[in-house]
């Protein structure tokens, strides 16, 4: 009879040690299961991906309708100012304009984009544009709703080609250049993204000013 309780004890014991095996091995499983599950979620960093960006407006200064001309001189005794290349996206009441300096050939350049509420009409926008080169013969137009400029890094002097040298009528005189900008997409996060362009601008380098 001992020997029979003994055998009933040994056989309870292996029994609990084995259960208390089990269980740690679920366990570690779950843990490693959960593990897997988070790291998956980095998956969502592929969103954006795509060209187009969903809730934001799509400015396009290449596509259809589009008005663009070059500013290069101004009211002043001096032939040529800064070139100013301007875009009027009449369908979005959206306006870029690249100025770029006439100073040195390092081509400063700015890029701005001008944002114009919906009710705002085409010929109000389109004397605001006048008024940026002009003597502002139209004072009572709308401002822009918000104004954006691009940081420096989105955009670079892709080519510069000497043109010619001239001299004005007053004694200024240009070196003159055949430019082109590139304009790298741009998101102005919630607001639009503007898609990357070419710009291809003259711009005159004054190297005199005009006579006393």
């Amino acid at each position: 009879m001992k020997h029979l309780t003994k055998y009933l004890i040994c056989i309870t014991v292996i029994l609990s040690c084995y259960s208390c095996d089990s269980n740690d091995g679920s366990s570690a499983g779950d843990t490693s299961d959960t593990g897997g599950g988070t790291s998956e979620t980095g998956g969502t960093s592929e969103t954006g991906g795509s060209g187009e960006v969903p809730g934001l407006m799509e400015i396009d200064v290449t596509s259809d309708g589009v008005v663009s001309f070059a500013v290069e001189s101004y009211f002043s005794l001096l032939r040529y100012g800064a070139t100013q290349k301007i875009y009027n996206i009449s369908s979005q009441n959206v306006v870029v304009i690249i100025r770029i300096d006439n100073q040195s050939t390092d081509f400063d350049t700015s890029i701005f984009v001008y944002l114009f509420r919906d009710d705002v009409e085409e010929a109000e926008i389109d004397n605001w544009i006048n008024n940026q080169y002009s003597d502002a013969l139209y004072p009572d137009v709308p401002e822009p709703a918000s104004m954006y400029k691009l940081i420096e890094q989105s955009y670079a002097i892709a080519s510069s080609k000497f043109i010619n040298h001239t001299v004005e009528e007053f004694g200024d005189e240009y070196d003159n250049y055949a430019v082109q900008i590139r304009v790298d997409d741009v998101i102005e996060e919630g607001v639009y993204k503007l898609k990357g362009f070419l710009a291809d601008a003259t711009v005159h380098v004054q190297t005199k000013g005009v006579d006393e």
